[in-house]
């Protein structure tokens, strides 16, 4: 069975991942959306039952509008997934009854102050329940807009409450405008153009005010991020440069070979067998102090994740690792450590030390000095690849527990001293205890700095609290779209499609798929909830070829200037037989007529 298959007598749960918080399902965009989809229709169904007809509007054409939007909630509810994203569909319907309903009050709103005054009440309470939810949009294009994760706040107060407070009041003067009908009788206004054009404009500001505050938010993350990677700078590049823009993959920086920009130790120095990288008198760390599994810790999504086989009603566990991080072990190395080292570094030029296993005393150790390479443009990085708890600070200044990894700045004298400068702690975008890629950018680094060294120290004696390291390294980078290319092929996940157009997906004809060299992948969190669900072999996904023909690694690669940012990854595919010795397979293309009711087996193979 694919999942998930969910009843039509379940379909609540897409009105109820409308209100799950800190999901894009359920922003306040969508949840707009919907809340005046809904009210439009029953204002306009009210007007026709109770009067017959919208003043002005021919009453066939209206009640089809309120029937096609009916039979089409009503068959959403047959759909096997649930997700809010689906009632995408009623964006004409929807259109439609807005401007229904506005040209309705331009007729019989003068009629009565009070309903007037409710519908603005209902349209406030509308806007209260949407700006509840984040102001979030899906992956990539979250970065740089302000309240992706929270509800939106003007000056210490939730926008929300604004607008509650104000439904509220309106909602007070509309019971005061109906007690006083019994004494006052006339509450009507007068009928003239400009009462008419203000009685239809209430859902048309509240409208703007929705737009004008989505569009002002996306124009924000623009301006402030710049240059910076952003959907919007995708965007005005695209228009700008026409062709030449490949979006996101001009701006993903990748290590074609990661082992070119390792760093060679300062001459002169003296260390211990561990060599350059232990340093002259390690303690607790050595070159097989690194756990054999390093499989990243669950990541926990809420109900209505899109593009998930998870459960739709109730928080979801999944972990996922990028191929090659999760531990293992691997080729004795240069220093002897049985390590499997990740992102295609290799163990005969790449040491390893660790302090896993060490529980009687804290480890500590100081590398060798290692020569920086001239600052460039294409080296902005000084890269470790390590694996463990690490101490580290997001980029609002939250830390991650952990112990302590620093790079040390240090100047090289004419006199071969060598003088220590500051020490700084690396950006760590997880996830633990995987292999990954701490990021010390050179801008970091003072101007007179000519050599690096690390400097560990792990006191915690917790069998969870340890880390291992490999030597830093400056690599050349370049960027994805010159790395991949343009007729590479490319499995995409559907999270990063859209933001790579100059990739080429791999094809498919009659039922043969090109296997793809690379795969691209969204941010962690959302690889584990999503992609690797969908795609999975056991749901007839592409990964039942990919995994059956081909194993992987994956390719180091960086948001461009945005170090802090878990953008996604990159694997790269290699084949289990080579393309020489497997020749692509001939089709041989055939009509044949089998009756609807014939069942000649599965067509996956059973146990």
């Amino acid at each position: 069975e694919v999942g998930p298959t969910i009843a039509w007598y379940q379909d609540f749960l897409r009105y109820y991942f409308l209100t799950v918080e800190s999901n894009a399902e359920g922003s306040m965009s969508r949840r707009f959306a919907v809340l005046v989809l809904l009210l439009c229709m029953f204002v306009v169904l009210v007007v026709l039952l109770r009067r017959g007809r919208v003043p002005g509007v021919a009453s066939g054409p209206a009640w089809r509008l309120i029937g096609t939007t009916a039979v089409g909630l009503l068959l959403l509810t047959f759909t096997p997934t649930k997700w809010a994203v689906q009632f995408g569909v009623f964006a004409g319907l929807a259109g439609l009854l807005g401007a229904v309903t506005a040209f309705a009050f331009a007729r019989i709103g003068l009629h009565s102050r009070r309903n007037l005054t409710l519908y603005v009440t209902a349209l406030l309470f509308v806007l209260a329940w949407a700006t509840s939810g984040v102001n979030g949009w899906f992956d990539v294009n979250n970065y740089g807009v302000p309240w992706y994760d929270i509800p939106p706040v003007v000056a210490s107060h939730p926008v929300t409450s604004m607008f509650l407070t104000l439904s509220i009041l309106t909602g007070l003067l509309g019971a005061w405008y109906h007690f006083r009908m019994d004494y006052a009788g006339h509450t009507e206004v007068k009928d003239n153009r400009r009462n008419r054009v203000l009685a239809s404009t209430p859902l048309l500001v509240v409208a703007s005010i929705m737009v004008i505050g989505e569009v002002a938010s996306l124009a924000k993350g623009v301006v402030f991020r710049y240059p910076l990677y952003t959907t919007g700078k995708a965007n005005l590049a695209a228009i700008t440069s026409g062709l030449t823009s490949c979006a996101m993959a001009d701006d993903v920086l990748a290590e074609p070979d990661p082992n070119a920009g390792m760093l060679r130790p300062a001459p002169g120095q003296r260390f211990g067998p561990d060599g350059p990288l232990g340093g002259l008198d390690p303690v607790g760390f050595k070159p097989d102090g690194v756990g054999d599994d390093l499989r990243s810790y669950p990541v926990v999504t809420k109900p209505g994740v899109v593009n998930s086989d998870a459960s739709p009603n109730k928080p979801n566990a999944t972990m996922s690792d990028s191929a090659g991080t999760a531990g293992g072990r691997g080729p004795v190395g240069v220093n002897g450590s049985h390590a499997a080292l990740p992102f295609g570094l290799d163990p005969a030029r790449t040491p390893v030390m660790g302090s896993y296993g060490e529980n009687s005393l804290a480890a500590t150790a100081a590398s060798a000095w290692y020569q920086l390479p001239p600052r460039t443009p294409d080296r902005p990085l000084v890269v470790v690849s390590a694996a463990g708890a690490i101490w580290s600070y997001k980029e609002d200044g939250t830390f991650t527990y952990g112990q302590s990894l620093k790079l040390q700045w240090g100047v090289t004298r004419p006199d071969g001293s060598t003088q220590p400068l500051n020490e700084v702690q690396p950006i760590d975008v997880g996830p633990e205890p995987a292999w990954r890629n701490l990021r010390f950018p050179l801008a970091w680094a003072p101007p007179e700095a000519n050599v690096a060294r690390i400097v560990a120290y792990d006191p915690n004696l917790s069998s969870e609290q340890w880390f291992a390291f490999t030597p830093p390294r400056v690599p050349v980078l370049q960027t994805l779209q010159q790395l991949l290319g343009s007729r590479t092929p490319v499995l995409m996940d559907v999270a990063t499609a859209a933001n790579f157009p100059c990739q080429r997906p791999f094809a498919e004809h009659l039922g043969v798929a090109e296997l793809p060299d690379y795969r691209i992948m969204p941010e962690h969190k959302q690889t584990a909830a999503s992609s690797n669900g969908w795609q999975a072999g056991e749901a007839g996904g592409p990964f039942l070829f990919t995994q059956a023909m081909m194993y992987t690694s994956t390719v180091a690669t960086y948001l461009r200037g945005d170090w802090h940012r878990d953008w996604g990854s990159v694997e790269q595919y290699h084949r289990l037989v080579p393309a020489a010795k497997a020749p692509d397979a001939a089709v041989v293309p055939g009509v044949t007529i089998v009756p609807g009711w014939s069942r000649k087996g599965p067509i996956r193979a059973l146990p």
